[in-house]
Order: C-alpha cells, then sequence, then structure tokens
C-alpha cells in the first residue's frame, strides 16, 4: 500500500520535478533540499495567482456579455419603429443571439475553471 502511494505522489508531482529541475540547472551550484522546497512553494503560489486571476476575468466576461445584453434588449424595445412587427422580429433576433452567446461562453468558462481549479498539486 506504502508502495502505490508513494508511486502516486511521485507521478502527480513529476511536471514541478521537471519545473525545478530545470532552474536548478540553470544556476552555478547545487540546489539544497530546502531551496527544492521554496522553488516548489513559489511555483505554487505564482500557480494559485494565475488561476485567480483567470477565474476572475472570465467572470468580468461573463458579466460584461449580460450587461451588454440587457442593454440591447433595451435598446431595441425602446427604440420607436415603425412597425409592431419589426419590433417583436428584433427582440426575438437579438434574444436568439445572446441566448447563444451567452450559452457557449458559460459552457467555456465552466471548462477552463474546472480544469485549472481541478488540477491541483497535492501536498505531502
Amino acid at each position: 500500500m506504502s508502495q502505490e502511494t508513494g508511486e502516486s505522489e511521485s507521478l502527480g508531482n513529476t511536471s514541478s520535478q521537471q519545473e525545478i529541475q530545470s532552474i536548478s540547472n540553470k544556476i552555478e551550484r547545487e540546489i539544497t533540499p530546502e531551496e527544492k522546497i521554496d522553488l516548489a512553494d513559489e511555483l505554487d503560489i505564482r500557480r494559485e495567482d494565475t488561476r485567480s486571476i483567470l477565474a476572475k476575468t472570465m467572470i468580468w466576461i461573463l458579466g460584461g456579455t449580460y450587461l451588454l445584453s440587457v442593454v440591447v434588449s433595451g435598446l431595441v424595445l425602446f427604440v420607436p419603429v415603425e412597425k409592431e412587427e419589426e419590433r417583436t422580429e428584433r427582440f426575438t433576433y437579438s434574444k436568439d443571439v445572446f441566448t447563444l452567446l451567452i450559452t457557449n461562453q458559460v459552457g467555456l468558462i465552466g471548462a477552463v475553471l474546472g480544469f485549472y481549479f481541478g488540477s491541483s498539486r497535492s501536498k505531502k
């Protein structure tokens, strides 16, 4: 059982170990084990910062899309038109466009955020 745990931990940390190794190759002297731990912690902090920025940016984009859809729908409804059928047709068209746009955005944002937040490195 302990072998399986050790193997899974070593497989999960392969990319971090490769990053640490590439950094240590650039340095003239050998990196101590304490410095390797500090580098791994620094990489984790940077990943979390990137995830936070990504999440906030995507939420702002989605919020902007919702706001834009409300503004455009309001303009379509309140801009004077000669025929009532034309207003109904415009509203239906704008509603369909924003439905497609928002549905696709929610799916993509959910997939991206799920990937980035679901792929965290396990601690020893």
